[in-house]
């Protein structure tokens, strides 16, 4: 596995990390784009999931008889892949000896920083609710992948303040939106500064 960068490295293999300071889309100590590598997809994201699963049965063991395990068909949203729990039974056993189990049964994993976090029913809601809008925000985006930092344009998407869409343009006009990571990372701040500008 050759040319993995510096940030999968460490989240998928443990290797001390860089701490990153960018400075026009690069990191000056280690050169990192933002970007991820081509490694960090399903299959790796799929070992996080098994690892934290594995770890799960080791250190909390769910029951006796039973054991955590998930579905390897992974739900992704805009800033995470969502996991949802499975209990299944360490040996066969015939339906009518099955019992029923209940609970927060899901987890997701960052595209940002690959962190597993364990997600409520009420949880889930909310994710729904951001994934709403992140998906509203795609023009938005679009429009400054494409160079078109239009201040009126963009402010009456938003509702952020022009000196805020100044401010976020020198800091992210640089950065390659076809990279996933800078893509959240963006729509995170214009989700900030909207939430800013609504608490006025």
């Amino acid at each position: 596995m050759a040319a993995i960068c510096p940030e999968c490295a460490h989240h998928l293999y443990g290797y001390e990390n860089c701490e990153h300071h960018f400075v026009e889309g690069r990191c000056e100590k280690c050169y990192w784009d933002g970007g991820e590598s081509v490694y960090v997809e399903k299959a790796e994201v799929i070992a996080i999931a098994k690892a934290y699963i594995d770890k799960l049965n080791r250190e909390k063991p769910f029951h006796p008889d039973y054991e955590y395990s998930f579905d390897d068909d992974l739900k992704e949203y805009f800033a995470h892949w969502y996991i949802d729990f499975e209990v299944v039974p360490k040996r066969p056993m015939e339906a009518s000896e099955m019992e029923v189990f209940g609970g927060a049964p899901r987890f997701m994993i960052s595209k940002k920083d690959y962190k597993v976090q364990m997600v409520s029913w009420g949880m889930l809601g909310e994710l729904e609710r951001k994934e709403n809008t992140r998906n509203g925000l795609s023009e938005v985006l679009s429009e400054m992948e494409a160079g078109n930092w239009n201040l009126p344009a963009i402010r009456k998407l938003t509702g952020i303040k022009p000196h805020d869409i100044l401010a976020l343009k020198g800091q992210y006009q640089s950065l390659d939106f076809s990279v996933e990571r800078n893509r959240i990372v963006v729509i995170e701040e214009i989700e900030r500064l909207m939430k800013k500008a609504n608490s006025w």
